[in-house]
């Protein structure tokens, strides 16, 4: 069996009945082998140092030693450390020679601490030794409450980086042990740490009451102290390490635990060289879960447990060395370095194991920033569903039974195509919402009523449409939201099904929808269902559609106008099905790829970047023909600017409720229209124009067709640079009159009046004789010259 304990820059790999073997993490190529024949078993995971002796640097490698032809006597069997020095700038293999050393106990566990120059031993039931590199210095251990116990897994930090010990007296840089412990059917976590006077503290025992150590799979635990227990049950717990006046506490993180499904996991009470399961933190509260599926594949599941989010996914095939029965092998995740981890992967019957079967030992490169974060998490909700139980509604807090029984009944009406029915469903529940928001009444016992008529249902979908009146915000979260835009648009079905347009435009409406809330964007999903109404809604009221995106479907509606014949043979060439599915779109209100004039329109409005802008233009209109038809429309759009009058009158000044004039600012997200052409702000408008020039305009100058256009731009911007011009030359003048309003405005906002002003002598006497009668830790003098 391999076993692995990486060290900075190498990985050590003991195989039993073989050898150590020491790795350059680089390359992965062998920088130091000891071999110990077909008799020799491990006890402990090798471990390996570097020293320096007379300017000359030694790698050390240690490993405990359970069973060898070499050890007489059993009584010396898992006490015997065997330990090499040899040059680093040796050859491999020039120093082969061993040191083997009798403990006075077991050594399960070999760990280095830099700071000490000394090497801590830890026993099979938590004893802690420490002593130098050449093991001959006096032993000194912690005492073991029961004999009988026993560590589950050990994790080693230095206090740089963990808040740990710090309160105990462990200096800055010592090393902090964290063992979990196994006390019959109890979890303990002890925390151990070495003074300044080289002695060994242990900090505290806590008992994780809500664990039962006989389902215990797998633990990880991360130098900030996100602590994650696996359970066989597939249950994944969470808790939080922390350093109080008290003492180190673990405090449980969140509710209730996670439920995992679709992986294997072991049921049996048995030993953990046969889990299907293996988490690994990866720094701060990221910790990556690997697990066999039934297929069988294996899953690689990146989540920040601080939030119960699943931020990335990834599965590799079963490699050849293995069987395909997922219980034909086991698998276990090693730290590694800052950007990667290993993957180690072993069949669980070495007696049936033919030539061609052998372990595997997988490199798993990863990238996470250095600590979490609500922006990381925020739109990743939904990730974990495929990996997760559904809550239990009598667990559940953030969803109430209302919204369990809405979001099934509307599952089930989407899958049997009844759009009517699933329009009802969700109207009927949001109508039920708004009087108990509005405090008219309790919300009915039965939320959604299938008794009512269809037009009644249809007027209600109507008005809750038109409707400016929000229910509660907090019954539309991001999960729930998520959950039903999954069950309305089916992003991962092919486009064609039918689809209730009104429940999306509902969310749309009332701005609870975010651009990635649907796997591949919410712009493609409604362009699946050719939903485009909803999608020039979109562009009202979602805040973080990409640029690159608004580009890719202005392309799409400049190519469908662009040719009218290719579109009709396309329809003609429909199958059967797609023209009855067509049918049901139509009848379910999707409306038709809009004019390009009014979905430019939309675009230019649409708060953006010019560098995102230059690059989306790029990508997306490498065709000067379509380009032009852009750009004839920006030309109309800025003739109609430039013969616009600049809005100077008094009829764009009100007073406020404090009688002080005030600009006014049309709140309305809706473009202008002039004599009936939708019009966007002529700052945005110039803002998109200058982001074509730049990105387009040497290709645009190879095509003799785009000269007039070109020309026509440049003289109606010239006029409208003059008056820019002219108007800067007022910004001293009128300079002072800014200022005189604003500060009018600070005043009544501060609710100050004439009379209440003092005079600055006054404020600074008094401000005297306040510092005479009090004094305080801090006295600020006023200087006047």
């Amino acid at each position: 069996m391999p076993c692995l304990c990486p060290l900075k820059s190498h990985w050590e790999i003991a195989v039993q009945g073989d050898g150590i073997h020491v790795l350059d993490l680089s390359g992965l190529h062998p920088v130091s082998s000891h071999t110990l024949g077909p008799s020799t078993r491990f006890y402990s995971t090798p471990v390996t140092i570097l020293s320096t002796e007379d300017d000359t640097s030694f790698r050390r490698t240690y490993v405990a030693i359970d069973s060898s032809n070499e050890i007489k006597g059993s009584e010396a069997s898992k006490r015997v450390v065997w330990s090499w020095k040899e040059e680093v700038d040796g050859q491999i293999g020039t120093s082969q020679s061993k040191a083997s050393t009798i403990l006075p106990h077991d050594a399960a566990y070999i760990i280095p601490d830099s700071f000490s120059n000394s090497l801590f031993l830890i026993t099979r039931n938590g004893r802690v030794m420490n002593t130098n590199f050449e093991l001959t210095a006096p032993y000194n251990y912690t005492l073991v409450k029961d004999e009988t116990q026993r560590v589950f897994k050990a994790f080693t930090f230095t206090n740089r980086n963990c808040d740990l010990g710090l309160a105990a007296g462990i200096p800055l840089g010592g090393t902090i042990i964290v063992l979990f412990i196994l006390r019959g059917k109890e979890l303990h976590v002890n925390v151990v740490g070495l003074n300044q006077e080289k002695n060994i503290l242990h900090l505290d025992d806590i008992h994780i009451s809500e664990l039962n150590a006989e389902q215990l799979l797998d633990i990880s635990c991360s130098s900030s102290g996100y602590v994650s227990v696996l359970e066989r049950d597939a249950s994944w717990h969470f808790f939080r390490l922390a350093d109080t006046k008290e003492g180190v506490k673990c405090v449980p993180m969140g509710g209730n635990p996670l439920k995992l499904k679709g992986l294997n996991f072991s049921s049996e009470k048995s030993d953990n060289s046969q889990r299907q399961a293996s988490i690994l933190s990866l720094g701060s509260s990221f910790v990556l879960l690997a697990a066999i599926t039934p297929k069988p594949e294996i899953s690689l599941l990146l989540w920040d447990i601080q939030y119960g989010v699943l931020l990335t996914s990834s599965s590799l095939p079963v490699p050849s060395t293995l069987e395909k029965s997922p219980s034909s092998f086991s698998l276990k995740l090693v730290e590694g370095n800052s950007t990667q981890a290993l993957l180690l992967l072993e069949p669980t019957s070495y007696k049936s194991r033919s030539e061609n079967v052998r372990a595997s030992i997988l490199v798993v490169p990863f990238t996470t920033p250095p600590s979490s974060t609500i922006a990381n998490a925020l739109g990743k909700g939904a990730n974990g569903a495929k990996w997760l139980e559904p809550v239990s509604l009598d667990e559940t807090s953030i969803l109430e039974d209302s919204k369990e029984l809405m979001l099934s009944k509307l599952n089930d009406a989407i899958e049997e195509e009844r759009i009517t029915d699933a329009d009802k469903i969700f109207f009927d529940w949001v109508k039920a919402n708004e009087v108990r928001t509005k405090g008219k009444g309790k919300a009915p016992a039965s939320p959604i009523d299938a008794t009512q008529d269809a037009e009644t249902a249809e007027d209600d979908s109507t008005r809750l449409l038109n409707s400016t009146d929000n229910i509660d915000d907090t019954l539309f979260n991001h999960v729930f939201v998520t959950r039903i835009l999954d069950i309305v648009l089916q992003p991962d079905l092919p486009s064609g099904k039918p689809y209730s347009p009104k429940i999306c435009r509902y969310l749309v409406t009332k701005n609870y929808i975010s651009y990635s809330m649907v796997k591949g964007g919410i712009l493609s999903a409604l362009q699946q269902h050719n939903d485009w109404e909803t999608i020039r809604e979109c562009f009202i009221r979602v805040i973080d559609i990409p640029e690159n995106e608004a580009l890719r479907l202005l392309g799409v509606v400049v190519k469908h106008h662009k040719n009218p014949k290719d579109t009709h043979k396309e329809k003609e060439s429909m199958s059967v099905d797609e023209q009855k599915s067509k049918q049901k779109q139509k009848s379910s209100e999707q409306t038709s790829i809009p004019p390009i004039a009014s979905f430019l329109a939309h675009i230019v409005e649409y708060p953006a970047s010019p560098q995102a802008w230059r690059k989306a233009v790029q990508e997306y209109f490498a065709d000067i023909d379509d380009l032009m038809i852009v750009l004839k429309i920006v030309e109309e759009w800025l003739r109609i600017h430039a013969n616009k009058d600049l809005p100077l009158g008094f009829v764009d000044l009100k007073s406020n409720e404090h009688n002080v004039p005030v600009p006014v600012v049309s709140r309305s997200k809706k473009l202008e229209r002039v004599k009936g052409v939708l019009l966007p702000s002529l700052d945005k408008l110039l803002t998109f124009t200058q982001s074509i020039l730049d990105s387009s305009f040497l290709s645009l100058l190879q095509s003799p067709s785009t000269y007039e256009t070109l020309r026509s731009i440049s003289a109606i911007i010239a006029p409208l640079v003059s008056v820019n011009e002219d108007l800067e030359v007022l910004r001293g003048p009128l300079a002072p009159f800014q200022k005189a309003q604003t500060k009018a405005l600070l005043d009544v906002g501060s609710k100050k009046k004439r009379g209440e002003e003092v005079d600055w002598r006054k404020r600074r006497k008094q401000a005297m004789e306040q510092a005479n009668l009090n004094l305080g830790p801090y006295q600020v003098e006023e200087l006047v010259f």
